[in-house]
């Protein structure tokens, strides 16, 4: 007969059953099926290893006796025994049901890997419907372990039939588009025939897609229902008012429902005051108050921001790390170029970086977004790029990546709220639409250049071993995923981050960027047109290209000698002060912006300021009176002008938290101008610093009175 679990087998030992009648002719009968009796009547005597050794004789040739053998190890506890009991017996009888019982039992002990591997294999040979889902479901619980959402969708779609009404499996297809946020598909398949949450993972995946596509007065309420059924469950009541604070109702609700709102999210903080899901600011009822409780979350996430930000525009730490900041993607850290300017290259590293650019022609590379964002500046030289590799991966937390992003721009937004430092007071910012627009579609760009690639499942982190806890948070590895991927498989990293590229570096893994890349493959009949790709980086906030002083004054002077983003970013950097490039293209800017353009004088002072500070990071202060001496060897004796200039340079001395640079520049200009006309010297300043305020005039006329 049929093989039947242990737990179904007769196991009474009462003498009226034991010994069975006529055994001593079965033990004659020297065949599986009585082995397999008698066996049965050894394990119900106790003589369970009596039974084993019986069974093991007979497992190779009878089916019964294998899955028999294979079910008493499993009793003893000895499981590995069972699991390799039960290959033996699909490898001798061609039996599916014991490689899905063996890859069970290793699912279910936590050996997610080796159930996976067999499950894998036995599914080739798997024809019955119920054993290819078992297989299948095994297959899908260890891509969800390993947080491989995209095998995981694979597998569950292998179970299902295009219009399978099975709610377990649909509800693992919802999840699965949702992690990989996918959710326009994720929503219309719950939508397509409507499943009922009923397992609390279930209830919070509907609140979250209804909060996004169906904000309603009859979701609302549903929502609560649900809460109610679920009153004891800390995740779904703390689910249920993140998705009701989410809302964009267009309709008034009624009173009634909002009073009862109000008393679950009060019942929840009564209920869970220490929650880490959700924190609660209490506003109290005055301005003042909220100002108050507001400060201490706001004003430390300014300052860690403003900190983290300061250190990717010098190129020092990767963009992902503002993106993790801001609680943002990592795509949209890019798009909206959240740190103020892209650091494209380094001169230093230039060369390795070239070579590492042609050891990985013709091979294949791993990449991360801040390529995708490049190449979108650069549409002529995309081809280029692309097939210059055998191959291009792109990890699967990438793509989730721009996906995220694409996802909040479609989202309503009504503003962010954050610090102003320097009115010391709680902001609301917002983005006007058209800025948003061209946000959205930098990011639909970069998504179809991400579609050229190998999309490759990294859920984890293998070789970063120090970083290993960060495969917990997106945020991190949608930068980290392609080094750490790039460095198990022994592959270059393409990256047009430069602290991301010297990341990779630091472990090994060869890297490059998009300039490099061109570097390599540049020819004279490509070099014009490389050359006119890379100028139109400069206009789009990308730093530390190849520049000297006639390429920023000529920059500023399209611009009619008002601060864009190239020359701004140009003046900001440290790097053209250092080569002595910026200070002298900074006085013609000046000198042309004082008929031109005369309101932007100060804003061209405080970015000349930033990049001047930056060359002399021992001594920001000596940089700032750089800034202002040149200043005023640019236009002159003007009061105004002068007045803009200061403000502009004090707002950076706040900025980077240095002594006040204006009197120590003034005593300067003073005694260089007695050196040269003694008689007008007096005059002139005075001239100069009447626009100041009381106090720094007082403060020059103290140093004037010295001398």
């Amino acid at each position: 007969g049929d093989h039947r679990d242990l737990q179904s087998f007769p196991t009474r030992r009462s003498s009226d059953l034991w010994p069975l009648p006529g055994e001593e002719e079965l033990e004659e009968g020297n065949d599986g099926r009585s082995t397999w009796v008698l066996a049965l009547a050894e394990d119900a005597r106790g003589q369970t290893d009596d039974a084993i050794r019986r069974l093991n004789r007979w497992r190779g040739a009878d089916l019964m006796c294998a899955q028999f053998h294979a079910d008493l190890l499993l009793k003893q506890g000895r499981m590995d025994e069972a699991v390799a009991a039960l290959e033996d017996a699909y490898n001798n009888h061609d039996n599916v049901s014991c490689i899905v019982k063996a890859t069970r039992l290793l699912a279910n002990s936590g050996r997610m890997a080796d159930a996976e591997s067999e499950a894998g294999v036995a599914l080739a040979s798997a024809t019955k419907t119920s054993h290819r889902v078992a297989l299948l479901e095994v297959l899908a619980a260890a891509a969800h372990d390993r947080g491989d959402w995209r095998a995981m969708e694979r597998h569950v779609r292998a179970m299902l039939d295009p219009d399978s009404e099975d709610p377990p499996h649909r509800w693992l297809l919802v999840g699965a588009l949702f992690n990989q946020k996918k959710r326009e598909e994720a929503w219309a398949e719950l939508r397509r025939s409507p499943l009922e949450p009923n397992r609390s993972p279930e209830v919070c995946l509907w609140m979250q897609l209804a909060s996004w596509k169906d904000a309603s007065v009859d979701t609302w309420e549903r929502m609560l229902d649900l809460r109610d059924r679920f009153d004891d469950d800390e995740r779904v009541h703390a689910c249920c008012i993140m998705a009701v604070a989410q809302f964009q109702l267009v309709e008034e609700p009624p009173e009634q429902l909002i009073d009862r709102w109000t008393e679950v999210r009060d019942t929840f903080f009564d209920r869970y005051p220490d929650s880490s899901l959700i924190q609660r600011i209490t506003l109290g009822d005055s301005p003042q108050e909220m100002i108050a409780a507001l400060r201490p979350v706001l004003e430390a996430h300014a300052q860690r921001f403003e900190l983290v930000r300061r250190q990717v525009w010098n190129g020092t730490m990767p963009y992902g790390i503002l993106a993790a900041v801001a609680n943002k993607s990592c795509a949209l850290a890019f798009a909206f170029r959240a740190a103020g300017c892209f650091v494209a290259r380094r001169d230093m590293t230039s060369e390795l970086e070239q070579g590492a650019a042609k050891d990985a022609l013709r091979h294949a590379v791993a990449c991360d977004a801040s390529v995708f964002n490049l190449l979108t500046y650069m549409p002529s030289v995309v081809d280029d790029a692309f097939c210059a590799f055998s191959r291009i991966h792109a990890t699967q937390a990438v793509l989730d990546d721009i996906r995220s992003a694409e996802t909040f721009l479609d989202g309503e937004s009504s503003g962010t709220i954050g610090w102003d430092p320097t009115g010391d007071v709680p902001v609301i910012t917002t983005t006007d639409e058209d800025r948003r627009e061209a946000v959205r579609s930098r990011i639909r760009e970069m998504r179809q250049l991400a579609s050229r690639c190998s999309p490759t499942a990294h859920p984890t982190l293998t070789a970063l071993s120090e970083l290993s806890d960060a495969h917990d948070d997106e945020h991190f590895m949608s930068w980290l995923s392609p080094v750490d991927y790039a460095k198990a498989k022994g592959l270059a990293l393409y990256s047009d981050d430069v602290a991301l590229r010297d990341l990779a570096r630091s472990e090994g893994v060869p890297a490059f960027g998009t300039l490099a890349l061109l570097a390599a493959l540049v020819d004279e009949k490509r070099a014009q047109a490389y050359s006119d790709a890379v100028n139109e980086l400069r206009r789009h906030g990308f730093c530390d290209l190849p520049t000297d002083t006639n390429t920023i004054i000529a920059l500023a002077a399209e611009e009619q000698w008002k601060p864009s983003v190239a020359t701004a970013v140009a003046l900001g950097r440290p790097v053209l002060w250092w080569t002595n490039q910026a200070g002298p293209a900074y006085e013609v800017i000046l000198r042309q912006a004082l008929s031109a353009s005369e309101g932007a004088i100060g804003v061209w002072a405080a970015w000349a300021a930033r990049g001047a500070a930056a060359a002399v990071a021992t001594n920001p202060t000596g940089g700032l009176v750089e800034v202002v001496i040149r200043s005023v060897q640019a236009f002159g004796v003007e009061p105004v002008a002068f007045r803009a200039v200061v403000d502009g340079v004090r707002l950076v001395a706040h900025e980077v938290e240095c002594d006040d640079p204006i009197l120590v520049a003034l005593e300067f200009i003073y005694s260089q101008i007695r050196a040269n006309v003694p008689a007008e010297a007096g005059a002139m300043m005075l001239k100069l610093v009447e626009s100041l305020d009381q106090t720094d005039r007082e403060a020059f006329s103290a140093i004037v009175w010295r001398r």
